[in-house]
């Protein structure tokens, strides 16, 4: 206890030795004084039996006398006694309304009242030395669970460990500080966290070898190390006089670093100090290990998740090959069923036809003129060529769909190939109102195969001339288009409405219009088309206005004039 603080009790004057004394020496005075009064009493009054009862009466007086001294001097001990506690009482009722508990009381008698305040006292320091044990226990338990918190408020690797030495540094008072983690492979430690370093104190001490040095010694003994001396440990190159490393490890024993704090005063921790920074140091072990963990975690999965991806790319990739699969069966199905139909039907009425003329030859070329003959071979040939040119067709979109359609690239006119079909078709359907109205000059050379693009020329001009009325022209354009070359074919005919426009270049599609007897050819036509423009790396389309006719345009690449 401070001096300060020590109350004194002055009692002395009061002593029980004192006020012994002062009893005796006044019984002595009341005894002589009543020796002389019965002597004098006596002297004067000769008569024996007046001197015993005047000394019976004496002495009974002095009884009485004696012991209302006694009962006085009682009274007087006892108030005097309650006075010293009523004293003691009022200064420690003043020290607890000032609020200083911390009250030494100071009594120098040795009797009960004296033993009993220096009880008081002894009571009083146990008392308030476990209140600061208490105390400083709660601090350090308010530490722990703010630091505990505070770490476990993130699974980020290195925010945790920088919240870790921050939270340490400021708890232990040690303003420079460091987290060193372990290298299984290299036997090194690595520093992942640094406070009140400096930036050449960074660049020397980024790497320590286990056994090096304070940390070196505390990895590889998993014990705590201290250094008092400034300089001592170069291999950290933290010049403080005091330095305390602490190991990490987990509750299994692993070694995940190294904690070091420091500071510039010399001091030694304290038994609870050094409890503290082992729990906190657990603590920050637990949390890196959780932070590692978590880490560990969320790398598994995300390879899950680029396996899952993955797989599931591939089983997307396998389903649409699936579907493509099962959608070309069932188009070839389709398709299957329609060549079974268009070829059964394209197939009777030619050969109805040139068995019916066959059989009236065999069996009356006797009777039949060289004219009617000719005719009836006539009609034979022409199904013959019908039969021939759907062959050719069914051939020809059986390698184009087969991606086996041979192409023979070459320089070629298409001006002149133009003029040639346009000229066989007016010879072939007996048409003339078939004409070339527009060329643009200089229409270079293109590439590509000049028998299969009059091929598509011929399937065009068909078509125009077999959906248009008799004496309505049908008309051909030439045009360049930078580096390709336009042809149009347009006709005069009902046109086509633009819900079929989108199905005109389909296998086996036919335009049905009112008004028509029967079916156009076999509908492969503008299919195989679109198959050769394809093949040419050009385009086809059609644009069309119902009443008024239809024009099919196609592009194939020109030549241009740097080419070789």
């Amino acid at each position: 206890m401070d001096a300060g603080k020590r109350l004194r009790v002055d009692t002395d004057l009061f002593s029980p030795r004192a006020l012994l004394i002062g009893v005796i020496v006044l019984e002595f005075a009341v005894l002589m004084g009543a020796v002389v009064l019965v002597r004098q009493r006596l002297l004067a009054v000769p008569d024996g039996v007046i001197a015993l009862q005047t000394i019976a009466l004496f002495t009974l007086a002095c009884i009485i006398l004696l012991t209302m001294l006694v009962v006085s001097f009682g009274v007087l001990f006892q108030s005097l006694y309650n006075e010293r506690i009523r004293r003691v009482s009022a200064l420690v009722e003043e020290q607890i309304a000032r609020g200083d508990l911390r009250v030494d009381l100071h009594e120098e008698s040795s009797d009960a009242l004296g033993s009993l305040i220096a009880s008081i006292n002894r009571l009083s320091r146990s008392y308030f030395e476990s209140l600061e044990i208490e105390q400083e226990r709660a601090a350090n338990l308010a530490t722990l669970n703010l630091v505990a918190s505070t770490i476990t408020r993130t699974l980020d690797l290195q925010e945790v460990l920088n919240i870790s030495l921050k939270e340490v540094s400021a708890t232990m008072n040690l303003p420079q500080g460091a987290i060193y983690m372990s290298d299984d492979r290299s036997e090194s430690l690595t520093m992942v966290s640094y406070v009140g370093l400096s930036e050449e104190t960074l660049r020397e001490a980024i790497t320590v070898a286990m056994g090096e040095g304070i940390i070196g010694k505390t990895a590889s003994t998993k014990e705590r190390q201290t250094t008092r001396t400034a300089g001592a440990d170069p291999a950290i190159g933290i010049i403080a006089p005091f330095q305390v490393a602490t190991p990490l490890v987990t509750a299994a024993g692993r070694l995940l670093g190294v904690l070091l704090i420091g500071g510039s005063e010399k001091r030694t921790l304290t038994i609870d100090e050094q409890n503290l920074l082992v729990t906190l140091c657990y603590q920050i072990a637990l949390a890196i290990d959780n932070a590692q963990l978590y880490e560990k975690v969320s790398q598994y999965a995300q390879e899950l998740e680029r396996k899952v991806e993955a797989r599931t790319r591939q089983l997307n990739r396998a389903v649409e090959e699936l579907s493509v699969a099962l959608e070309r069966a069932q188009e070839a199905d389709r398709v299957k069923s329609m060549l079974l139909s268009t070829v059964s039907h394209e197939l009777r009425t030619p050969l109805a036809t040139i068995k019916g003329n066959a059989s009236l030859i065999r069996a009356h070329h006797e009777r039949l003129s060289v004219e009617v003959l000719k005719e009836h071979l006539t009609d034979i040939e022409e199904e013959t060529d019908k039969l021939t040119e759907l062959i050719s067709n069914l051939l020809d979109m059986s390698r184009i769909e087969g991606g086996v359609l041979q192409i023979d690239p070459n320089p070629f006119n298409l001006v002149e190939v133009v003029n040639d079909t346009v000229s066989a078709a007016r010879i072939r359907t007996g048409r003339q109102a078939i004409d070339i109205v527009h060329v643009d000059d200089d229409v270079p050379l293109c590439l590509g195969d000049a028998r299969r693009i009059e091929q598509v020329m011929n399937n065009l001009l068909d078509n125009a001339v077999k959906y248009s009325e008799d004496g309505t022209p049908v008309t051909v354009c030439v045009r360049r288009r930078e580096a390709m070359t336009e042809v149009a074919v347009a006709d005069r005919g009902k046109g086509i409405e633009p819900e079929k426009q989108v199905l005109i270049f389909d296998r086996f599609f036919q335009v049905m219009q009112s008004g028509d007897s029967g079916r156009h050819g076999f509908g492969l036509g503008l299919s195989i088309c679109r198959g050769l423009i394809d093949a040419h790396n050009g385009k086809i389309w059609l644009e069309s206005t119902p009443g008024e006719g239809s024009t099919f345009y196609f592009t194939i690449p020109s030549i241009r004039e740097t080419d070789p």
